[in-house]
This record gives C-alpha cells, structure tokens and sequence, in this order.
C-alpha cells in the first residue's frame, strides 16, 4: 500500500495597543492533512478498496479586547470559532464508493473574564462562556454479501450491513465561574463556584462544582499549596 501525505499549515496574530489600557489581539491557527491511500496490484488481492482519500482540516480563529483598570484589575473579553472537518473516501478496483465519512464541526462562542482587587485582602475574579456548536455527520458504507447453500442445494446471498446516515446535531454550552481570594499575612485562602450546561445531555445537563484552595507561604522560596474540587 502506497501512501501520499500532504499537510499544509497556517498561524497569524496581530496585535493592537489602542492605548496602555486597552488592547485587541486577532490570532489564527489552521491545519490542512491530506494522504492518499493507493494498493499496488499484489497488495489489493482480498482487499475491499483500491484507492482511499484521507483528509482532515482544523482551524481556530478568535478576537480578544483586554482591559486594564488601573492597578485594581482587569476585563478580557474573546469572541472565537473553531472548524473541524474530516473526510474519508474509499473505492473499491471498479471505483464504487465502499466506504464515505463526511463530518463537520463547528463552534461559535463568546468568553469573558474578569478580575478585581478589591483591597489589600480581598481579589474577587468572575467569567462565564457561551458556545453554539453544530455538528454535521454524512457516513456511507457499502453492504457486504455471503453465498450460502439452502437445503434444497441452491446457492443464495445473503447480504448484510450498510450504512446511509445523514445526521445534523446543534447544541448550547454555557459556563460560569466566580471565586474569592483571601489574603491574610502568608496565607491565602480561594473559595468559588462553577456552573457548566450542555444542552446535548439527557438529564441533568447543568451541575455546579465547588472550588476550594489555600496556600501557605512558608519562605521566600517554599510554599504549601492544598485544593478541592468537584468537577
């Protein structure tokens, strides 16, 4: 079996300053895998495919803005999408598809963070997420056969498997989180709460997980860190 890849790539990022308080960062990132599958006379003896094209793409692409409140905090706030598709085209010696797999992925959302230092003891940090997510599925493959002899002696076929699906999905994932630091002589104590929804699940599709930490600086260069999480 001979195989021929080829991949291609691409990034970029531009960054922006408006000013030393503001900034816009725009980044991308995409990847193209593409291989063909080709079996040689001898190697396709017993093989249900011939040739097989085998490709897959992946790209990110999102817009930032951060904002700096003086020296009290920050905000972040991102709008992004993701894109996945993959692709598998498999022929048999008389080029009849035998097998077909057309999926694509993709994800739009929105993310923001924030954080404030509310004092010298207390720094309060909040964001929550939104992400709309389709999902596209085409899958085709060939039913198989077998010959049998009946008990009448005659030869029949029988066939079996085969696959025609084309099926949409769309769905909604929301999260939430917000925790309080507590700084007090060489100890610091964190408590928050995170709240995640996906409304693909059945059932209980929203939970919410409690978050938990402390940190004790015993020197300069020696600290003693414990956390709880429930994910």
């Amino acid at each position: 079996i001979t195989a021929v890849p080829n991949y291609q790539d691409i990034s970029a990022k531009l960054v922006y300053d408006i000013s030393p308080a503001h900034k816009l960062t725009f980044l991308l990132i995409g990847g193209l895998d593409d291989v063909h599958f080709a079996t040689d006379a001898q190697d396709s003896v017993g093989l249900q495919f011939k040739n097989t094209l085998l490709n897959q793409s992946q790209a990110t692409a999102g817009l930032s803005w951060r904002w700096l409140w003086g020296t009290s905090g920050y905000s972040d706030v991102a709008v992004f999408s993701n894109m996945f598709n993959y692709n598998i085209d498999a022929r048999d010696k008389g080029n009849t598809p035998t097998f077909l797999d057309a999926s694509h992925d993709r994800e739009y959302g929105v993310r923001a963070k924030a954080s404030w230092r509310m004092n010298s003891t207390f720094n309060l940090t909040g964001g929550a997420t939104a992400k709309f997510i389709t999902d596209h599925d085409q899958i085709f493959q060939q039913r198989d056969s077998i010959e049998f002899l009946d008990p009448s002696g005659t030869f029949r076929e029988h066939y079996f498997g085969g696959i025609d699906q084309d099926i949409r999905t769309t769905a909604l994932k929301l999260g939430a989180f917000t925790e309080l630091a507590a700084t007090t002589g060489s100890f610091i104590f964190t408590g928050g709460v995170r709240m995640d929804h996906f409304s693909f699940l059945n059932g209980a599709n929203t939970v919410f997980g409690p978050r938990v930490s402390a940190s004790w600086l015993w020197s300069p260069v020696t600290s003693l860190n414990a956390s709880f999480g429930e994910f």
